[in-house]
């Protein structure tokens, strides 16, 4: 069990980026929550099977709950454990949306951008209770409503969504009860803050991109002319995005740690000698371990610690 722990901890550092396969999130502790693209590299590292089974249940008013089981299997068909989840379009976040905001004709006043870094209070006095801020060209005006929440008319819009986030706190449940990671993880915790005291009041209080903008515009931070960024939507990265290129120079992997992870594969009947014709086989398994965009040219190239990793990952799957 420790030498497991180890090697999730050993994934974490050489594998896994902060904030792209865990996270922490604001409000809710230190503790890291496990992104799906994490638990899919640590599916990678023991060589995990998920059988994933969903259930549709069908509720009032064209609204569904999505429940997914998902079992974990290993390499050889022996079964490991189970997880669950489930996502519905009754969720505030699926169900509500924000109402319509109203530009006014008021822009908005000078002194708005220096008195929120100091007194957020009397900023949003001097645009009114509830108002916010809207860019127009480019001018700046106060905008109203918006504050109350509106059911969407149309659930189905969010089936496919439901869906998906129901697989995927399944999977994630699941590598977390079959490697024993919770000690280390907590999960879901991203999806949901407004049912965690204060991880709302975190998110509201990430500053507005659009306004952050304008103040450093009043700030003179930017030059008159510079392109100034735009907000962008960020999706979850797909398993290739992850992947780096294979070192293409000679490493510092020393002969017992190639000479091991010789044998090691050999032993799971993986055949190949890095300088023949078959040693792309053991070169392509590596290099699948290794989050490695294409195979790597030569065992050679590969460093002390890509060693270590990948004889770990290989005692762990004894």
């Amino acid at each position: 069990m420790k030498q497991q722990v180890n090697l999730i901890q050993h994934v974490m550092k050489e594998v896994m980026k902060d904030k792209e396969h865990y996270g922490t999130i604001p409000g809710c502790g230190d503790k890291k929550s496990l992104f799906k693209s994490g638990a899919e590299k640590l599916i990678l590292t023991f060589r995990l099977v998920p059988e994933i089974d969903v259930e549709v249940v069908e509720l009032p008013n064209s609204h569904r709950e999505y429940r997914t089981k998902v079992t974990i299997f290993s390499s050889n068909g022996q079964r490991m454990g189970m997880g669950v989840g489930s996502c519905s379009t009754m969720e505030g976040k699926y169900r509500y949306r924000t109402g319509e905001k109203t530009v006014t004709d008021v822009p908005v006043p000078k002194e708005y951008w220096s008195l929120r870094k100091k007194d957020a209070p009397k900023a949003q006095a001097l645009i009114g209770e509830g108002n916010s801020t809207k860019k127009v060209g480019n001018d700046w005006f106060v905008t109203s409503g918006g504050g109350d929440k509106v059911e969407h008319d149309n659930p189905a819009d969010y089936y496919n969504t439901c869906l998906k986030m129901s697989k995927k706190r399944g999977v994630v449940d699941a590598v977390l009860t079959v490697t024993a990671a919770s000690d280390i993880f907590t999960q879901d915790i991203e999806d949901m803050p407004e049912v965690i005291p204060g991880a709302a009041k975190a998110a509201e209080a990430k500053p507005n991109l659009e306004e952050s903008v304008q103040e450093k515009e009043m700030d003179g931070v930017f030059d008159k002319g510079a392109p100034v960024p735009s907000e962008t939507t960020t999706t979850e990265p797909f398993d290739d995005q992850d992947k780096i290129d294979p070192p293409t120079e000679k490493g510092d992997i020393s002969d017992p740690q190639r000479k091991k992870i010789y044998a090691m594969f050999m032993n799971e009947g993986v055949k190949g000698a890095d300088n023949d014709e078959t040693g792309f086989l053991q070169r392509s398994a590596v290099s699948e371990m290794l989050g490695f965009s294409k195979e790597v040219s030569s065992m050679n190239n590969l460093s002390k610690a890509h060693a270590k990793m990948v004889i770990d990952i290989l005692e762990a799957r004894k």
